[in-house]
């Protein structure tokens, strides 16, 4: 008698229902976070300062906004202002977000902003939370990492505006992501102004960022430390304008940093503050102390809309400030000297014996060798523009069923490749990671166990694959998942 395989196949849908005071899982502890896994959540931590002194959350799902969120009768339209910032807000309202959010390197795409207040971001004001009777205390120091903000569209015609943060008080901000486009007053990419007490590190911007003035690519005004961090945005503005931060303050300290976007001065501003990576350093002539820049660089081109162009801002648009062994291109950015750093070519640009003092070892390397690329951070690669699916693969068929074989075929989505998983059960469900790489093998049992029982079967750009090494009259479970990107960058649509 002929002997088939049972198939069981687990359709996987998203569903948006909104819950009722709630978050998807954990206690709120360091060790039990609360969980982030959907828009639902989002809102409750958005419309609720019940958790914002002290405690742990942690996003366990990639979540995606669409229009329709935002336009009347969407759950967070709010009057066309679009998404309420987490913390934030001016005299009674005013709310500060005390608490720490790991975003687990899962992704938020597409939020909306339209708003005309203070503060405004994903984060609106992040702040150290303290004891409010003696013995006066620290009782937590916020941590936002991991934050992964795709597609954002902010606009705030109040101050303090930022992709991620409009304005951070106290903590620490690492390895955090903004792509779009970001419009205010003390505008950046990530934050919109940091005050001493922070610490922003090993983090990026690519989003377009515009405003009038402190118009930075990754952040508007800087307090306090920057480290290992990039822009690649283009930036305009009128006053205080940088690639990479427009006003750096008397007690900040930025290091090990570059910035790659293009500046633009806009039409009618009157400011010469404006840099390939500064617009404007201060320096405190009483106190005999400024802000420092150091181990920098900046590649943007430097404009004045409908005015001549400078050819002396292609590093920092002041004449004050301290700095050291910093460099801009003077080939590509429109400028032949700057304030604060040394002129070099392309040439010497891609080259490490140029940037002396500088540590090729653990902090910069020049990927491919001298004359490849210019120097990027060791801890903080550059970001690829790949974005997560939309459409995920669909009308799975299983054909030439054998003995201890079968042939699975899917209609592709919409991302560059997929990999299919394989489990020996009738029940259950799993999800790929972000940024990691999976090993396939048709012999199921022999390619990477993604979880206990789950194996990879394929992993690549077709539409079908044979698994072999089954067992007869047996049940098994198989999930498709579109990705982009490379070896270790991709970004699967697990929804």
């Amino acid at each position: 008698m002929k002997k088939s395989i049972i198939i069981t196949l687990i359709l996987l849908s998203a569903s948006w229902m909104l819950k009722a005071q709630t978050y998807s899982g954990g206690s709120g502890t360091e060790g039990d976070p609360f969980q982030i896994a959907t828009k639902a959540d989002l809102k409750y931590l958005s419309d609720n300062d019940t958790h914002y002194d002290g405690y742990y959350f942690k996003q366990t799902a990639d979540i995606y906004f669409e229009a329709s969120d935002f336009q009347s009768g969407g759950d967070f339209y709010y009057s066309g202002s679009g998404f309420l910032p987490i913390g934030g807000g001016s005299g009674a309202t005013r709310r500060q977000f005390k608490s720490s959010y790991d975003g687990n390197n899962k992704v938020i795409d597409g939020i909306y902003m339209n708003r005309s207040e203070d503060d405004a971001g994903f984060f609106g004001e992040i702040m150290e939370l303290q004891q409010t009777v003696e013995p006066w205390a620290i009782l937590h120091i916020p941590t936002i990492e991991n934050v992964t903000l795709t597609n954002v569209n902010i606009t705030n015609s109040g101050s303090l505006t930022g992709g991620l943060v409009g304005q951070f008080f106290q903590g620490t901000i690492s390895n955090c992501f903004v792509s779009g486009s970001v419009t205010g007053t003390k505008v950046g990419g990530l934050v919109g102004q940091s005050e001493g007490g922070t610490t922003i590190q090993e983090s990026k911007n690519s989003a377009t960022v515009s405003g009038t003035n402190s118009v930075g690519g990754l952040i508007g005004y800087a307090g306090d430390k920057v480290i290992r961090c990039y822009n690649t945005g283009n930036v305009s503005g009128q006053g205080d304008v940088g690639g990479f931060v427009g006003t750096v303050g008397r007690d900040a300290a930025i290091y090990d940093c570059y910035s790659k976007g293009d500046v633009n001065r806009t039409s009618g501003a009157t400011s010469t503050n404006i840099g390939g990576f500064a617009g404007r350093v201060v320096y405190d002539y009483m106190m005999e102390t400024g802000g420092l820049v150091y181990n920098c660089y900046s590649l943007g081109n430097v404009n004045y809309i409908n005015a001549s162009n400078p050819t002396n801002k292609g590093f920092s648009g002041s004449t004050t400030g301290e700095f050291s062994s910093n460099y801009f291109d003077s080939d590509v950015s429109n400028q032949s000297s700057a304030t604060g750093a040394t002129a070099k070519t392309t040439t010497q640009m891609k080259t490490q014996s140029t940037f002396t003092g500088w540590d090729f070892t653990n902090i910069w390397e020049i990927i491919g060798g001298n004359g490849a690329n210019y120097p990027t951070l060791r801890d903080n690669p550059e970001q690829s523009e790949v974005t997560t699916p939309t459409t995920q693969a669909s009308s799975l068929v299983f054909s030439s069923v054998q003995t201890n074989q079968i042939t699975v075929s899917w209609t592709s989505g919409d991302g560059t490749n997929r990999v299919v998983f394989a489990k020996q059960a009738n029940t259950g469900t799993t999800s790929p990671v972000d940024n990691t790489t999976y090993t396939a093998n048709t012999s199921f049992g022999s390619g990477t166990e993604i979880a206990t029982g789950w194996y990879c079967v394929y992993n690549g750009s077709g539409t079908s694959v044979t698994v072999t090494n089954l067992t007869a009259e047996t049940d098994y479970i198989f999930q498709v998942f579109e990705y982009n990107g490379g070896a270790g960058e991709e970004l699967y649509l697990t929804a």
